[in-house]
């Protein structure tokens, strides 16, 4: 997106009629570490989405949502390759929190994915239609899982930020 490799989380309530309300999101890379002395801990890092929940007070939350990680010098994918990717040993933990709107009650739903489980080159496709027929948007949740491959470099965010620095200072 806009010259930037991305990282795209779909997340959606596959209930009809119902709405999520308050939405929070949050995405966490959880790591293994070693420290100097041996000792083994689990490192946990926020990852920067949009939407930005700490900008935005309440998500209305009214059909599936694609969680945007944009690829950049503060991403701990800044300097990964495709083939990187695939080695890398890590955790990628999302949690969504809101309320429901016909129960009023406060849920949490996680879900958490591995490097083997994301798709580089990959793009959902759209789920949104719309029936003029009915003069309304329709969701097809059949397709919420479905992707497609696009054209994408495989090489890391960062030389691909200074190719297109090189590039742009060439013209």
């Amino acid at each position: 997106r806009n010259k930037k490799l991305c990282l795209v989380i779909r997340i959606g309530d596959l209930r009809d009629d119902n709405f999520i309300l308050g939405t929070n999101i949050s995405v966490k890379i959880l790591r293994r570490k070693v420290t100097e002395e041996g000792e083994l801990y689990h490192d946990m890092k926020m990852i920067k989405v949009d939407p930005d929940v700490s900008k935005e007070s309440c998500i209305f939350f009214v059909w599936p949502l694609d969680i945007v990680h944009v690829i950049d010098e503060e991403s701990p994918f800044y300097n990964m390759t495709a083939a990187d990717m695939a080695k890398e040993r890590f955790e990628l933990l999302v949690v969504l929190e809101g309320t429901n709107e016909t129960s009023n009650m406060n849920f949490q739903a996680r879900t958490s994915y591995l490097p083997n489980e994301i798709l580089w080159g990959h793009r959902f496709e759209s789920m949104l239609l719309y029936r003029k027929d009915h003069n309304k948007f329709q969701v097809n949740f059949s397709a919420f899982h479905s992707t497609y491959e696009v054209d994408t470099p495989v090489c890391s965010a960062r030389t691909l930020q200074k190719f297109h620095e090189t590039n742009f200072k060439r013209q």
